[in-house]
């Protein structure tokens, strides 16, 4: 890992990512639990994903208490701006799915073309180019920008059926979720302020 931050001084670090039907969040030790059980029940999956393929992790014997460490390392490279770990949450069940990784290089000597062309035609990278234009293609011929250039790009990209998605329903379902994450963040935060109330109570009663 760098020992400096890779990213300049003045760039922001996005906190929160809401894009359904996920939402991104600073991977950390809170999310302990769900971690572990996410990826010790795919382990075969992702030692078979590039990337992952002939390292020493995802690791059987790796205890909760080890990820717990691993979790805190993960923030304090955060922190520290030298690497930056979101964990992947799906939102309507709140099952958290994976994690994205942004971290410097480890090495020289890659294949420029070859990084680009996996990155260009990873499963990963179609999901997302799938998911993200799902939301533009239909606004672009919303507001009238549908010209024959436009949408000989589109179907190079692969994206072109987007364009038939009933916009205002796609709004209304966009609208309801993100609704719904403002709801269930605010419900965490009211019980941990209530569980705090409740420990000084407990603490103040023990005290008499």
């Amino acid at each position: 890992m760098a020992d400096r931050a890779f990213v300049p001084a003045d760039f922001s670090i996005p906190g929160e990512l809401v894009a359904p039907p996920f939402r991104l969040e600073p991977l950390g030790p809170q999310h302990n639990g769900a971690d572990y059980a996410a990826w010790t029940s795919s382990i075969e999956h992702i030692s078979a994903t590039p990337g992952f393929i002939g390292r020493d992790w995802p690791d059987p014997a790796m205890s909760p208490d080890d990820n717990l460490a691993d979790l805190q390392r993960h923030a304090d490279d955060f922190a520290s701006r030298t690497g930056f770990t979101y964990t992947v949450i799906e939102i309507a069940s709140g099952e958290t799915i994976g994690c994205v990784y942004i971290y410097p290089a480890r090495g020289e000597g890659f294949d420029v073309a070859e990084c680009l062309e996996f990155t260009e035609n990873s499963p990963v990278q179609q999901a997302f180019r799938t998911l993200l234009f799902s939301r533009i293609v239909p606004c672009v011929k919303d507001i009238g920008l549908w010209g024959p250039k436009v949408r000989h790009a589109y179907t190079d990209l692969g994206v072109i059926d987007a364009a038939k998605t009933d916009l205002e329903a796609l709004m209304r379902d966009d609208e309801e979720i993100a609704e719904r994450v403002d709801a269930e963040k605010y419900a965490a935060e009211l019980a941990a302020r209530q569980a705090e109330v409740d420990e000084a109570v407990a603490e103040g009663a023990g005290a008499g």
